[in-house]
This record gives C-alpha cells, structure tokens and sequence, in this order.
C-alpha cells in the first residue's frame, strides 16, 4: 500500500474493485439494520415526526446514524467514562479560540497537550445507559472532530431521554452490536484497503503526542469502515435528487492541486476557481472535466468555507464532496444541514502534511466514478 493508512486502489491499476465491494457491502449492512433494529428506527422516526424535530428523513439516513451510535460505542466509551466533565469549559474556550487564525497555532498547542491529559483517559464502562451516552457525547464535543455528529447525536439523546431506562439500555446493547457485525463484515469485504490503519496505529502516538490532532488521526478501522459503507448509502439516498438539480458543483480539497508552485487560483463565493496554471494539476484536469460533464468545481482549502453559504440558496444546488474517508459522512451532515443536495467521492488516498504525511503530495480522485455520479 502506497499509503498511510488506506488507499482505494488496494495496489491495483484503478479503484473500481474498490467501489463494486463497497457497494455490495452497503447493500448488506443497510439490510441487517433494517431486519434487526427496524422497531428503534420507527420509534425514532415517529418521535421527529410527533415533535416536528426536523423535516422527516428516509430510514437508511436515520440507520447511517444508528450505526455511528455503535461505532462511537466501540470507539470512545472508556475515553468518555473516564473524562472529567469540569475540563468541559476549557475545550469549549479553545475551540472558539480556533476558529480566529492569528492564533490558531498558538491554541492547537495548548489544545493538544489538554488533550493528552484530560481526554486520553480510559475507565472501564459499568453499563449502556442515558449517563454513558451523554458522557460521549459530551466528550465528542471537546475534541472539537465531531461538530456534525453532535448535532446529530443531540436529538438520538433527547429522544432516548423519554424512554425508560430498560429500553435505552437494549437500544445502546443493538447499537453496539450492529458496530460490531460492521466491523466484521468491513474487514472481510474492505480490509485490503484499510490494511496499514493497524500498523500506523500501533506509533502514530509518537509522532501526535501533545497535538491537537491526535484523536482525529487515532481513529479505528470500524471508523473508516463506517464512512466508506455509509457514504455508499447517503450516495443512493440521495442520487435522484441530486439528479435532479440544474446546478452541480464539486467541492475538492486544495491537496487535490499541484504541489510545484504557488497556486494562483481566484476565491469566489462557495471556493476557490481553478486558474489552469498547469496542465499536470488534478484541479485543472477535474476543471476540464466539468466542462464537459456540466459542473463548475470549487477548492475549498478548508470546511469552514461553506459556513457562508445561505441556506435557502442551496436547496436546487447538487454538490459532489471530494474528501479522504474520515471525512465523508460528516462532510455529507454538514452539506445537508446547509441544504445542499449531496453526494460524494472519496480521495484515493491521503495526501496532506497537515496531518498525514511529512511532505504534501496531490491527490487524485477515480474520475470514472465521478462521471458516473454525474450521468446518474
């Protein structure tokens, strides 16, 4: 593997074995959690139609989010039980300080040594129950990598407040098993793509300890297993009104240019628009495409780009996301609650020295699978 972590080509010519696996392993989890956990998803869905939470959704997104229950269950339970709730001010202060750039470095370092020594800290869980999963959530919230997923997982809370505490506990019991059997099955069918997560994960520590970073860079194989199977299910949900749309955009990540030389790129209203400096830059290559395939694609160097974009401007725009794999679902929930129609395509592999690698290299994305989203 060519690498850090995973790479869709598994060290073939191109990722579209990838992609078929994917798919069928999509079809089979979204089936298991329809057969197993079909009475918590009608509850759920009857309490967001009852109390009017949002507008209904379909029952694979609300599985999408089912299944994430499991995986932070698997993931970050012992780290959440044995979290101190009184640090929960002082996260909440850095990650506001974050989000003002002059002193973004100075903050990400103080930030990445309070991590290391107030949410690194595991205890062993006594019980699933509504305390357990506040204290996740809570947790989730300071590490300031889960912002979609809180949202999300705010109003799983509410609606489990309501219930007794013998129902929150089988509920949380399913969930950690359907994380468990997407474990498995994403090994078997994905885990020549993923095969250097472990080995990484046995001395990244090394290289993170004391950065802000070191969760987001932590995570497991059930959380790259996650995102590749149910960006594969928000991908269905949502291509025929994505289809739909008279305006298609790509959002592509700035590791997708070329690397050679300044970048001379001009910032309009969702991104950055490609200049065509150079022939050999995947950006000027995705631009080309788009020409053809009726799309206009914008480089969005980072996620807060899109805040700016009005929501009641969004709701006739299709936007494929491309994005390395932890980024996918929650990229999918934030272009969603910016009312986007969404779909999206997965880098090939990762490319930043943000966090990743110690020099930068251009991505590339499988540009037979974009045309395909694009043609429907």
């Amino acid at each position: 593997m060519s690498s850090i972590t995973y790479s869709l080509k598994g060290g073939q010519a191109t990722s579209n074995n990838y992609y078929e696996k994917a798919e069928r392993l999509s079809n089979k989890v979204i089936l298991d959690v329809f057969k197993n956990e079909k009475k918590y998803l009608q509850d759920f869905m009857e309490y967001i139609g009852k109390n009017k939470v949002e507008e209904l959704r379909t029952k694979e997104e609300y599985a999408v989010e089912l299944l994430f229950i499991g995986v932070i269950l698997m993931e970050y339970s012992e780290y959440a039980y044995g979290f101190n709730p009184k640090w929960s001010g002082v996260f909440k202060g850095l990650n506001s300080l974050r989000n003002k750039e002059k002193i973004k470095e100075k903050v990400d370092a103080i930030k990445g040594r309070a991590i290391l020594k107030a949410l690194l800290k595991k205890k062993k869980v006594k019980k699933l129950d509504l305390d357990l999963f506040k204290k996740i959530i809570s947790w989730l919230e300071c590490t300031g990598d889960f912002k979609e997923e809180v949202f999300r997982l705010n109003i799983w809370m509410e609606f489990l407040s309501k219930k007794d505490p013998n129902y929150v506990e089988k509920f949380l019991s399913f969930a950690l098993k359907e994380g468990e059997y997407l474990l498995k099955e994403g090994q078997y069918y994905l885990g020549e793509y993923i095969s250097g997560v472990k080995d990484y994960l046995s001395t990244y520590e090394l290289m993170h300890r004391n950065k802000e970073d070191i969760i987001y860079c932590g995570k497991g194989e059930i959380q790259y297993i996650f995102n590749m199977v149910c960006a594969e299910i928000l991908n269905k949900v949502y291509k025929e009104k994505f289809l739909r749309c008279k305006e298609k955009l790509v959002f592509a990540p700035a590791c997708m240019k070329q690397t050679l030389k300044q970048c001379p790129s001009l910032k309009e209203k969702f991104g950055y628009v490609c200049k065509r400096c150079s022939k050999e830059c995947n950006i000027n290559k995705l631009t080309t495409l788009g020409k053809n395939l009726d799309f206009k694609v914008y480089v969005i160097p980072h996620e807060t780009n899109l805040l700016n974009a009005k929501r009641e401007d969004n709701g006739k725009i299709g936007i494929i996301g491309i994005a390395c794999v932890l980024n996918l679902i929650s990229g999918g929930w934030k272009a969603l609650r910016l009312g986007f129609i969404p779909q999206c395509v997965i880098l090939e592999e990762y490319g930043c020295s943000n966090h990743w690698l110690k020099e930068s290299k251009m991505t590339a994305i499988n540009e037979e699978r974009l045309s395909y989203i694009v043609k429907g």
